[in-house]
C-alpha cells in the first residue's frame, strides 16, 4: 500500500510539473499575484529612464526651488543629501553644517545666538544642536572629570544622530560642541583623574571623530582666555577647562587644521565670514 501511495504521489507530481510547463515563469507569477489580489491589474514598474528623470530634477516644479536653488538643478558638485519627495522622486539638495568647538565659556553659544537670527533673515530653515552633555547627565552618564568611554561614545553618537535627523528638513545645521569635544574632554578627564582606557577603545573613538569631522562645512575653534570669567551655571573646574581646551585644540589641529580660530576680539568678523560662507555654499559656488 505504501508503494502504491508513493507511486500516486509521483504521478501527481509529474502532472503538476507538466501543467507548469505550459506557463512561463513571469506569466505564472502574474497569474498567482492576480489571484491573490482579486484579479486587479498591476501598475507597470517605472522605467530606469523615468526614475533618472526624477533624480535629475527636470520634472520639478519651479516653486519647489528656493532663491538659493538648493536642489540638484544647476548646482555645483559638493556634499549633497538625498531626500525622498512625494511621488517617488529623489531630490538632492545642499545642506550646510556649521560647528563651533572649544572648552566651556569661550563664547560658543553666544556666537550661535548672534548667527542664528542673521541666517533666518535669509529665509533659511535652521536646526540648532547643543546641550548634549546635559542630556547625557540626565540619562545617568558621568561627565566632566568623570567621563568614561561609554559616556563619550553616547555623546558622539547622540550628536551624529541629531545631525542626521536635522538634515531631513533643514538647510543649515548649527552644532554647538561637535563630536571632537567629547573626545577632548575624555582625554582631559583621564589625565586629571589618572585613569587609563584600553588603547583600542581610544582608537575607536578617534576613528569616529576623524571620519565625521570633515562633514562640517564650517568648523570654528574657540580660543580660551582665562582672564574672562566663567558664565553662569558653568563648571568651576578651571583645571579641567584648561586641559580640555588643550586636548580639543590638539584634535582640531590634527583632524581639521584649516578650521577657523575665533577669539573674543575677532568674533564680529567671524560672524560675517560665516554668513558669507554659508550663503556662498547654498548658492552652489564653492570658495577656498
Amino acid at each position: 500500500m505504501a508503494a502504491i501511495c508513493g507511486d500516486r504521489h509521483i504521478e501527481a507530481g509529474k502532472e503538476a510539473t507538466s501543467w507548469l510547463g505550459f506557463i512561463r515563469p513571469r506569466e505564472f507569477r502574474t497569474r498567482a499575484r492576480s489571484r491573490r489580489e482579486g484579479g486587479r491589474a498591476h501598475r507597470p514598474r517605472s522605467s530606469f529612464r523615468a526614475v533618472r528623470c526624477d533624480i535629475d530634477g527636470s520634472d520639478l516644479h519651479p516653486s519647489s526651488l528656493s532663491s538659493f536653488d538648493r536642489t540638484a538643478r544647476g548646482s555645483n558638485p559638493g556634499r549633497r543629501y538625498s531626500q525622498s519627495e512625494p511621488g517617488g522622486a529623489v531630490v538632492t539638495r545642499r545642506i550646510v553644517k556649521v560647528a563651533i568647538t572649544g572648552t566651556h565659556s569661550t563664547g560658543k553659544s553666544t556666537f550661535l545666538d548672534e548667527l542664528e537670527p542673521r541666517l533666518q533673515d535669509l529665509d533659511l530653515k535652521l536646526a540648532r544642536i547643543g546641550d548634549i552633555p546635559s542630556a547625557a547627565a540626565r540619562a545617568g552618564f558621568p561627565i566632566l572629570r568623570n567621563h568614561t568611554f561609554e559616556s563619550t561614545l553616547w555623546l558622539i553618537a547622540e550628536c551624529m544622530r541629531q545631525e542626521a535627523v536635522a538634515s531631513l528638513k533643514h538647510d543649515v545645521i548649527l552644532v554647538d560642541r561637535p563630536v571632537s569635544d567629547a573626545l577632548g574632554y575624555l582625554r582631559a578627564a583621564l589625565h586629571l583623574s589618572q585613569r587609563e582606557l584600553p588603547a583600542h577603545r581610544l582608537q575607536a573613538l578617534l576613528a569616529i571623530v576623524e571620519a565625521h569631522t570633515p562633514d562640517y562645512d564650517v568648523l570654528i575653534a574657540t580660543q580660551l582666555d582665562l582672564s574672562i570669567p566663567l558664565g553662569p551655571g558653568r563648571d568651576p573646574d578651571n583645571e579641567l577647562r584648561r586641559l580640555a581646551a588643550e586636548q580639543i585644540e590638539l584634535l582640531t589641529s590634527k583632524i581639521a587644521p584649516s578650521a577657523w580660530r575665533m577669539t573674543f576680539a575677532n568674533r564680529g568678523d567671524m560672524l560675517e565670514q560665516t554668513i558669507a560662507r554659508v550663503s556662498t555654499l547654498l548658492q552652489g559656488a564653492d570658495i577656498p
